[in-house]
């Protein structure tokens, strides 16, 4: 189960990493295109973006690579209950053990 967890953030924040860059190189493709009538300050905005972009996806492939065997050896009880359709009596089965791994 932690390991779905694990998965799906590290999907959803790798997009958004790709998100950061993608706006990044299009603010910076603006900038040169606009010839850096700004100054600076545009085109150190749009090389911050990228970067910052790179640095959430690769912060995401770490996530991803984290260990989370140690999770396998969860146990899990599952009581079972069946109902007597006549005479509705609680019939209480044996309780069963899961290992989930």
């Amino acid at each position: 189960m932690l390991d779905n967890v694990v998965q799906m953030l590290t999907q959803g924040v790798t997009f958004l990493g790709g998100v950061l860059i993608v706006f990044g190189l299009i603010n910076l493709g603006m900038t040169i295109k606009d010839g850096m009538q700004g100054g600076g300050g545009q085109l150190a905005g749009a090389i911050a973006m990228i970067v910052g972009g790179a640095i959430v996806v690769g912060a995401a492939v770490y996530f991803g690579s984290l260990d989370t065997s140690w999770t396998g050896a969860a146990a899990m009880t599952v009581n079972t209950y069946t109902v007597a359709p006549m005479d509705s009596q609680l019939d209480v089965a044996a309780s069963s053990f899961h290992l989930i791994a």
